[in-house]
């Protein structure tokens, strides 16, 4: 069977899902008028899916993005990007608002202090134990601690980054404002 795939919105748009690999798409779920940003797989066999956006809102589905239920959040800032990482779920915002979750995306989530961070988090991307997140003014925050504790890394720009992806060679790449990519091959070091 082709992979399960989630995708979340605007409240008009709801959640949709696919169980073909994206070849066909159904609604699959109602959020009462929440306007959601991100979406990211749990780890529970792959079943769990986090959704967040604004107001701090969080919803949560076990089975693959069939049925969706809203958790309780620690914050009522927008809630812009969600991941996954060894043993925890991790999502960000505006503000600098981040919440982080051992508890496969149920309640509770509590708010994780990053250092000074005022900006935006627009992307947050977790590999293992590591997690970057991206801001506004091309601020770049890594964690080797699933999420505990942050610094901020040099980062060669200073457009706003919006999305940032790992992967198993240790590579990482975030995009941003004006085309800006920005490549560490060194596990987020440099």
């Amino acid at each position: 069977m082709d992979d399960v795939l989630v995708a979340v919105g605007a409240s008009t748009l709801e959640a949709i899902r696919s169980i073909d690999g994206g070849k066909n798409w159904t609604t699959s779920a109602l959020f009462a008028g929440s306007t959601l940003y991100g979406c990211a797989r749990g780890p529970l066999a792959d079943q769990v899916c986090v959704a967040v956006g604004l107001g701090g809102s969080i919803w949560r589905s076990a089975n693959a993005g069939l049925n969706w239920s809203s958790v309780a959040s620690p914050t009522a800032l927008a809630l812009l990007c969600v991941t996954l990482c060894e043993g925890a779920m991790l999502a960000g915002g505006i503000n600098g608002i981040l919440i982080r979750n051992t508890n496969n995306g149920a309640a509770p989530w509590a708010i994780i202090a990053v250092g000074g961070l005022v900006a935006n988090i627009n992307a947050i991307s977790g590999f293992g134990s590591i997690v970057v997140l991206v801001t506004d003014g091309g601020g770049i925050y890594r964690s080797l601690d699933t999420g505990l504790t942050w610094e901020q890394m040099v980062s060669p720009t200073n457009l706003n980054l919006y999305c940032v992806t790992g992967s198993t060679s240790g590579r990482w790449t975030a995009a941003g404002r004006g085309g800006v990519i920005v490549q560490s091959l060194d596990g987020g070091i440099n």
